[in-house]
């Protein structure tokens, strides 16, 4: 049991450090080559909130070694997402779930 908690710490710190600043990065390129506001065209799409999903979960503090700060390091997506999160539908939505 102790090995399988190194090794997981060990794939989290990963995880953390190198994939999702990979994946956050690509967001952010996404967004700055788009040049209109969201990842598609002008207003938001499915794209956007599939990404803003994957933001409130890695975001949530429920992932152990996942700082919850981890998009503060991407601005345009970090106001992206704050943007996008204030879109009255996808607020009303996520306020109706209890989050």
């Amino acid at each position: 049991k102790k090995e399988a908690t190194r090794k997981q710490a060990t794939m989290r710190k990963e995880l953390a450090d190198v994939k999702l600043p990979e994946m956050l990065g690509y967001y952010e390129k996404l967004l700055t080559d788009n040049g209109k506001g969201y990842f598609v065209g002008s207003t938001p799409t499915i794209a956007d909130t599939a990404v803003v999903a994957q933001i409130k979960w890695l975001s949530s503090g429920m992932l152990d070694g996942i700082p919850t700060t981890l998009v503060d390091g991407y601005p345009k997506l970090k106001a992206w997402y704050e943007k996008t999160c204030s879109v009255p539908e996808i607020e009303a939505w996520y306020s109706s779930q209890g989050k």
